[in-house]
This record gives structure tokens, C-alpha cells and sequence, in this order.
């Protein structure tokens, strides 16, 4: 759709003083003066000064400003570059097409010449929109308008959902069209605005620098405000769950009822409000506990629920297990679910993370399962082990306390020398996938953080984070109760003995302030391991 093609018959053609000329304050006017090319421009005003304005431009008369003002003038609807070069080259008048034009015509005239450029940018269009929708225009009359699909307006159009600060990201070139689109899906303006944090912050040299490329932009936003549907803890079709929200399968957050904008997601299952997500999923936790509590069944909270599921419900221990893992005494290998049929009387576990999970306890469900004689009363719980002998537990403790100690005087004597970049890429990978021990916790760690954090840790000079980086390479070892250490990391004791360090003092002195009549060296804050990040 061409700009002559909107300039109609009526248009009178006219040489009009450059002075009586005043340029266009729309916004994508604006926007595109702001970014003209200096090299298209010093080429428009030699071919100017050697031929004159050839084609002309296109105005609007504009009324007078007062009962006084007897001066004609005329906006400038399109062409501003011809006139700017025409000022350039000292020429006193330029060819136009005088036309009487609404603000709605003349912004369409603009936005549709805009459009032809090569160089418009996605926000710079999508803001042109933007103003026709102001003036009543509705997205599929603007497709049909400048000549576009109606999933291109639309994609346009949710960059409009961006904040002012993502905004001159965008213009600034710090925001890549690309990434910018994927921080305007986000429904919600506060994880947007934390999305733009994330995506624009420095990464480390080792990942190249600079901000997040659209691969790693895109991966954040799948794993952190994406979520699947088919795994809600929530019935998705209850809509007395969160009644201003509704069910999920209706909602316009959910992928499938928005194919313009996630086309690309591949799933029309996903939802994109983590906030709402999250809400129904506690919600329904609190309806479930409720329920229970009225139907005198066995509800687990607070202290007791974080012995059980202390890393939240993928992983159930304290003699309780979910119904869909399996029965070890069962030969069939059957889940408890199959086992006890749809009406069995479960438990229900609140984690620490505020999900709520049907359990059941282990020794009792099976006995009852054996009695009942659905598994073999004969066949004894793999995963029961006997209890501890006193010097069982004895040598333990002694193991673990020898380790901590042995670590302190590894601490002091770590080596400090290694190249930064690989510094940080084995720095990020150990704090990703190995575990951090206490006591390297109560050694690195700030007074009132809940564990190391990856940015503050790279920060640290080199020599730091060399010994840093030694000492999380002891996860494993420091972790092992086991004297005969067998782990894939670094042994502790081996190491500590080619530093000079004297282990069997070490040793000796734990075993002699056990027997002391005072209390015991404390072992760290309790629980041995403490992961700084969840494991992949």
C-alpha cells in the first residue's frame, strides 16, 4: 500500500515557503526523525542542491492561532527529509500536495509511510498502532489498514505492554527486538520489569559478557515464568478456585487462547502468569486441608512436614511415601495408588514450599496390605533398614566432626592460583550441580544469607575464589560419613596429608573431646548438606 495511493484527486498542488512549514509532533514522526541516517541524508541533500525537491511533499493546512495570526501554515504530513535537506541547500519554497486531513488521516498517511521504511523498528511501529487504536481503530481494521497480517499487528502490539524503563532499553540497543517480545508476553508488569533485570544485566566474561542472547532470554523465560498446565497441583478447570481468574482452559494468559503471540511456544497448554498460577496452587492447598481436617483425616504441617519433605514433594522420606511411588514389599513392584484403589484414606503433607501432597504411611499401609493379603505378608521392606547400633552412630559422628576439622585446616592452606574465566565457569558449574557443605556455609557465607549466591560469589578476587572453588570441590568428601571415602570428588584426608596437615592428631582429638567430661566441638547448624541451588 503505497502513500500515493492515499493522496487523493482533491489534493491541490502548490510551491510553498519553507517558513510557513512547521514539522509533524506525532510520535512515530518523532521517532523516525530521531533516527534518520546521517549517510541517506548527506545523499538527499547533494542530489537536493543539484536538482531541487522533485518529488513532493505532502501537507495539511493548520488553522490559525488566534484572531490575529493571518500567516498560513501547514503541517508537514510526510517528507520531512526533503524538507530538512531543502533548508540545508537555502531554498526559499518546496513542491507539496496541500490536503485537508484529520489527525486520523494524517497519523494513517504517516504510520503507512513509516511502514515502507526498511529501518522502522518493532516498537517505533507497534507505538504507531498504539495511536490509531487511541483514535478507535481495532487491531484487525489496522491489518487490513497498512496492509499486514493480523498476527503481525498483534505481535506488534504486545511490545506496547513494556515499561518506560524497557522502553529506552529497546531504543538504547541494550534490548534486541527479539528479547523485547519475549519479556512483553509476561502478563504481569512486576516480572516483567524482573525479567528486564535479568535479561540486561552483565554476564560473567566466561559467557561472553554483555547482556543475554535471545537463546539464553528465551530458555529463562520456559523455565522460570512459563509453567505447564498438565502439571498444576490444581484441578485447571475449577473455576471456584480463584473465582476472579477462572478456569485455565478460558483464561487469556493461557498460550492456546493467544496464537498470535505464542505460535512459536509449541504448546497451547502453558501458563504465562506464574503470580495467578501460584495463587490457585495455594488455594487449593488450603481447600484440600481444609477438607481433610473435616473428614478427620491425618493433616501434616509445619515441623514435622519439613522432616518428611524438607526439599519439598519430589522427594518423601521419614517413613511416609506418595501414592504414586512405588511399594518395595510389593513383588509386582505396584504403586500405592494401585495398591489401595481410588478411595484409600491418605494423609496430607503441606511442604515447606507450600504444596500439598497425598501420603501415606509406609510400615502401617503395608501391613494392613499384607493382612488384607493384596501383597505377601512374608515379604520383608527392602527400603527398611535396622536401626543403629549406638557405635554405629558413634563412628559416624566421629567421621564427620574429623572432616570438618580437617577442612578448616585445608582452608587455610588452599591453593589461590587459577585463570579467571575458568575461575568462573567451574565456580558456576560446582554451585549448580554439587552440594555445599556447612561448614563451607559458615565459613563464605554473609551474616543472614540462606546460602552462596552465584553473583555475590563472583565478585571475589581471584585468589578467593580459587580457594573457594578447592573447597566446594570437597562437597562430596565432606558430606561422606564413611572412613574408606570412595566419592568422585577430592578426598579431604589425602589432600590435607600432602599439605602437611597432621590428620591422625586431627582424628585423635575428636575421638578425645567425645570422651571428655564437656561438651563436644558443635558439628555446624544441624543438617550437613546445604544446596545452594537445586540440582538439574
Amino acid at each position: 500500500m503505497s502513500l500515493d495511493s492515499n493522496i487523493e484527486n482533491d489534493s491541490e498542488f502548490r510551491h510553498i515557503d519553507l517558513n510557513a512549514l512547521v514539522l509533524s509532533e506525532t510520535r512515530c514522526q518523532k521517532e523516525r526523525r530521531a533516527h534518520f541516517k546521517e549517510a541517506d541524508a548527506a545523499e538527499l541533500l547533494e542530489s537536493v542542491r543539484a536538482k531541487g525537491v522533485i518529488q513532493p511533499i505532502l501537507v495539511r493546512p493548520l488553522a490559525p492561532r488566534g484572531e490575529t495570526d493571518t500567516l498560513e501554515r501547514y503541517e508537514v504530513v510526510a517528507g520531512e527529509r526533503r524538507v530538512i535537506a531543502a533548508e540545508e541547500a537555502l531554498r526559499m519554497t518546496i513542491p507539496a500536495m496541500v490536503r485537508d486531513l484529520s489527525d486520523e488521516e494524517a497519523l494513517q498517511l504517516q504510520l503507512i509511510e513509516n511502514l515502507q521504511r526498511e529501518d522502522l523498528t518493532e516498537l517505533a511501529e507497534a507505538e504507531g498502532y498504539e495511536d490509531l487504536l487511541k483514535m478507535g481503530k481495532s487491531a484487525d481494521e489496522i491489518a487490513v489498514m497498512v496492509g499486514k497480517s493480523r498476527r503481525t499487528i498483534y505481535t506488534r502490539m504486545q511490545l506496547l505492554t513494556l515499561s518506560a524503563a524497557a522502553r529506552k532499553a529497546f531504543y538504547d540497543g541494550t534490548l534486541s527486538s527479539s528479547v523485547a517480545l519475549l519479556i512483553a508476553r509476561i502478563p504481569v508488569a512486576a516480572l516483567r520489569d524482573e525479567m528486564l533485570k535479568e535479561v540486561t544485566a552483565k554476564q560473567p566474561e566466561y559467557r561472553g559478557g554483555g547482556v543475554m542472547s535471545y537463546r539464553e532470554a528465551q530458555q529463562l523465560l520456559s523455565n522460570k515464568y512459563l509453567l505447564r498446565l498438565k502439571e498444576a497441583p490444581f484441578p485447571t478447570g475449577d473455576p471456584t478456585i480463584l473465582v476472579s481468574a477462572g478456569p485455565c482452559g478460558t483464561c487469556p494468559k493461557r498460550t492456546g487462547n493467544q496464537p498470535e503471540l505464542f505460535e512459536d511456544i509449541g504448546s497451547a497448554d502453558i501458563c504465562t502468569d506464574p503470580v495467578c498460577f501460584n495463587q490457585k496452587k495455594v488455594n487449593w492447598g488450603k481447600m484440600q486441608l481444609e477438607a481433610a481436617r473435616e473428614e478427620g483425616r491425618k493433616v501434616i504441617t509445619g515441623a514435622e512436614a519439613k522432616r518428611i519433605a524438607p526439599h519439598g514433594a519430589s522427594y518423601i522420606s521419614g517413613g511416609y511415601a506418595k501414592l504414586e511411588d512405588t511399594c518395595q514389599a510389593d513383588p509386582k513392584r505396584r504403586t500405592f495408588k494401585q495398591l489401595l484403589g481410588r478411595g484409600a484414606k491418605t494423609a496430607l503433607l503441606q511442604t515447606p514450599k507450600g504444596d500439598v501432597v497425598a501420603v501415606v504411611d509406609v510400615a502401617s499401609t503395608v501391613k494392613q496390605l499384607q493382612k488384607e493379603g493384596t501383597i505377601k505378608p512374608e515379604r520383608k521392606l527392602p527400603t527398611q533398614r535396622p536401626g543403629e547400633s549406638a557405635k554405629e552412630r558413634e563412628t559416624k559422628e566421629i567421621e564427620k566432626e574429623f572432616r570438618r576439622r580437617v577442612y578448616l585446616a585445608l582452608h587455610a592452606k588452599a591453593p589461590t592460583k587459577v585463570t579467571r574465566p575458568m575461575l568462573e565457569q567451574l565456580i558456576d558449574h560446582e554451585m549448580d550441580y554439587g552440594v555445599i557443605p556447612d561448614a563451607v556455609c559458615d565459613i563464605w557465607d554473609k551474616p543472614g544469607s540462606s546460602g552462596l549466591d552465584l553473583k555475590q560469589v563472583l565478585k571475589l578476587p581471584d585468589a578467593k575464589l580459587t580457594q573457594l572453588l578447592f573447597e566446594l570441590l570437597l562437597g562430596d568428601w565432606l558430606d561422606s560419613t564413611y572412613s574408606d571415602f570412595n566419592g568422585m570428588g577430592l578426598d579431604g584426608t589425602k589432600i590435607a596429608a600432602s599439605l602437611k596437615i597432621d590428620v591422625k592428631k586431627i582424628r585423635a582429638q575428636v575421638i578425645a573431646d567425645r570422651k571428655a567430661p564437656v561438651k563436644p566441638v558443635p558439628a555446624g547448624k544441624g543438617s550437613v548438606i546445604v544446596k545452594a541451588r537445586k540440582k538439574k
